[in-house]
């Protein structure tokens, strides 16, 4: 009888407890099998075939959450019964999400936003832009209105009207004006721009283009005469300067690396579209009581006019478009408005 080596005669396989789950056939055991330990865990090879950090001592790593689905998108069933990825523009109440997203973005209401809300940043929100200059422009012709039936003089209830579009949107516009009419009026490089647009104190610059800001628009809106025309105006220029706040979102790129406009990101051609389309829309509908076609498209090419000045510094001198451009544009687009709306009554 032939002597058998012992390295070479088959061990016994270990019995398998009876109900207890087995491997799926083709995979082997080992960390490269991913079998499962004890805790219900899945231990994985790292690409050089070398144990995970950390794993044969130290305190356990916690577990790294699995991506959900792309909120970009949400399954739809085809015929086959296979799910085909639909935008989410098309869902209609994402609608909502973006409202509120652009409301607690540009105005002081408190709005508490959901969860799906957080999904997408403030550049998918940017349709709803217009909408959120509804409620300034409500607070600004509220107070005009409330301030002329008191009988105050034209000239008080344009100022009361002017601040109270400045508190209803937390005063964001007119600080990024003056932040950066300093920066663009000061510092010798791109860097040194920046730099002092991030600088909170108020320089020469800032408070020169407050001054003529505020001045204008409470001596144009004071001398408009009646009652209704002010607070047509009022709404339609809120409406009208958030939509160029989008448009130069999408056409200038982020100055920063970081900050504001950069966490914000550039919106999509079709989102930048849809609040051209809704701004325009909302516009007509808040002069229409007061003014003629040809009165309104003045205005709105008075809007864009306003909005190019400052967005054509910034890209010039900044090399695109920070928080405080935006509001610049803002605060020029809403003057340019009321220029061209008084001038062609």
């Amino acid at each position: 009888m032939p002597d058998e080596n012992p390295s070479q005669t088959p061990m016994p396989a270990a019995p398998i407890a009876e109900g207890a789950p087995r491997a799926p056939a083709g995979e082997t055991a080992g960390p490269a099998g991913g079998d499962r330990v004890p805790d219900g865990s899945s231990a994985t090879a790292t690409p050089d075939g070398a144990s995970p950090a950390g794993a044969a001592s130290g305190p356990e790593a916690p577990p790294i959450p699995a991506p959900g689905p792309d909120p970009a998108v949400a399954p739809a069933s085809g015929a086959s019964g296979a799910t085909e990825p639909k935008p989410a523009r098309d869902r209609p109440w994402n609608w909502f999400g973006e409202v509120r997203l652009a409301l607690v973005f540009l105005t002081i209401l408190p709005i508490r936003l959901r969860p799906q809300d957080m999904s997408f940043g403030v550049s998918h929100a940017v349709r709803a832009f217009p909408i959120a200059g509804i409620p300034v422009g409500a607070a600004a012709a509220l107070a005009y209105a409330a301030a002329d039936l008191a009988g105050l003089a034209p000239m008080i209830s344009a100022l009361l009207a002017v601040a109270a579009a400045a508190i209803m949107s937390g005063g964001l516009h007119e600080d990024g004006l003056a932040d950066t009419a300093d920066g663009l009026g000061g510092g010798r490089t791109r860097e040194q721009r920046l730099a002092i647009m991030r600088d909170s104190r108020i320089g020469a610059f800032g408070a020169l283009a407050l001054i003529l800001a505020i001045g204008l628009r409470v001596n144009v809106i004071g001398n408009l005469g009646v009652t209704a025309d002010a607070v047509s105006a009022l709404i339609g220029a809120a409406i009208a300067s958030r939509t160029a706040m989008a448009t130069v979102m999408f056409l200038l790129p982020p100055a920063r690396n970081d900050g504001l406009s950069h966490a914000a990101g550039i919106p999509d051609r079709s989102r930048t579209a849809d609040s051209v389309m809704i701004g325009v829309l909302l516009t007509a509908l808040a002069l229409a009581y007061v003014a003629e076609p040809v009165t309104i498209l003045a205005a709105m090419c008075g809007t864009a006019a306003g909005a190019v000045l400052p967005a054509l510094a910034a890209r010039v001198r900044l090399g695109g478009q920070t928080g405080d451009v935006l509001g610049a544009v803002q605060q020029c687009a809403e003057i340019g408005f009321l220029l061209v709306f008084i001038a062609n009554p």
